[in-house]
């Protein structure tokens, strides 16, 4: 008879197989199956011997919870950084339009008359009110993401 695999040998622990008195009489007479067995009965005896650790009653709800705040915080992190992103948007196209207009003004004579200086002002104040709420926008996306978490 030739060596009994591994497979074989472990199948010997379950119990369930047809030729296992006719395996176990090639163990006991063939050095090399029998040092194979107890290697593996070795390995299962000391497996059997482990504790079992059982996670906590409260592990379900405990996961539950966690998924249900990181789905919330997705959900408001992805509404707030829309708003951002289009105030950032919006502030780079004030910007622009802004040094556009000054651009054009340099090529002509500069000289600017009371209500260029309302609009210029005007401008300025719209954009310093841009970066002001996206500055706000900003402090109370990082306040949600707090809370939430």
């Amino acid at each position: 008879m030739q060596h009994l695999t591994k497979d074989q040998i472990n199948s010997l622990f379950l119990g369930s197989v047809e030729k296992q008195t006719e395996w176990m009489t090639h163990i006991h007479e063939c050095e090399t199956c029998r040092l194979e067995y107890e290697s593996e009965l070795a390995i299962h005896q000391h497996l059997s011997n482990l504790t079992h650790h059982q996670p906590s009653l409260r592990f379900t709800k405990n996961i539950i919870d966690l998924l249900e705040k990181s789905r919330k915080v997705g959900l408001a992190h992805r509404f707030w950084s829309r708003i951002i992103t289009s105030a950032i948007a919006v502030a780079t196209v004030q910007v622009f339009i802004m040094l556009g207009y000054l651009f054009s003004q340099l090529s002509q004579e500069l000289i600017i008359n009371g209500n260029e200086v309302h609009r210029i002002i005007g401008w300025n104040i719209t954009l310093i009110g841009t970066m002001i709420s996206f500055g706000l926008l900003y402090g109370f996306d990082k306040w949600l993401r707090r809370r939430l978490i």
